[in-house]
């Protein structure tokens, strides 16, 4: 995964951050299949997830 520097503060994040609502009963509902998905981050140089609340 490429990771990019966030501004000037020369910390790295990857390119990719997935988002929470993927997860859970809007997105999937199965418990072990997201932990799954969750412990392979890693593995992808993944190191965030998007927290943000999609209600307007």
């Amino acid at each position: 995964m490429h990771r990019r520097q966030l501004g000037r503060t020369g910390i790295e994040g990857s390119a990719c951050c997935p988002g929470a609502t993927m997860f859970g009963p809007n997105g999937n509902p199965h418990h072990d299949a997201c932990a799954r998905i969750v412990h392979r981050f890693p593995a992808g140089r993944i190191n965030g997830i998007n927290l943000v609340d999609p209600t307007p």
